[in-house]
């Protein structure tokens, strides 16, 4: 015995049918097209070359990771030859000593002045002193000479 399906039961089947055609045939013809000279493709991509540099130039001295190799955030990769920098933090330093040693001498000899200026007045008085007492032999010893002793 053999049944017919009629009516409902052939739409409730015959719809599902229809529906996933329609979006099949939609999905598999009518595919978007991407303008001329690009394509679409899954897959993977990897990057040939990465561009790392420096704040400092030097020679490298170590290299810490291989090509190929994962690296993280802040990790080293590699170490740059720090001879010429520590050269240069020498002679800054020796500069910074050169120059304490100056303003040194600057300082002592700005003490000296200021002792002068304070003994100054003091000199004047005994320089103008030893100028009377000059003076006061000269004419003495031009007395002596025009009274003949």
């Amino acid at each position: 015995m053999r049944r017919r399906i009629r009516g409902p039961n052939l739409m409730a089947l015959a719809l599902p049918i229809l529906v996933g055609s329609y979006f099949a045939y939609h999905r598999l013809v009518h595919q978007p097209t991407l303008p001329e000279g690009l394509i679409q493709a899954n897959g993977r991509i990897e990057g040939d070359h990465m561009t790392v540099s420096s704040k400092f130039s030097g020679r490298i001295q170590t290299v810490s990771v291989q090509e190929g190799d994962w690296v993280k955030a802040g990790q080293t990769l590699i170490a740059l030859d720090d001879t010429q920098v520590r050269t240069r933090v020498t002679q800054a330093e020796k500069a910074v000593e050169t120059l304490q040693a100056r303003l040194e001498a600057l300082r002592i000899d700005l003490e000296v002045l200021r002792l002068m200026m304070f003994l100054s007045p003091l000199q004047y008085y005994i320089n103008a002193s030893f100028g009377i007492l000059l003076k006061g032999a000269d004419l003495s010893l031009r007395w002596d000479s025009v009274l003949g002793i």
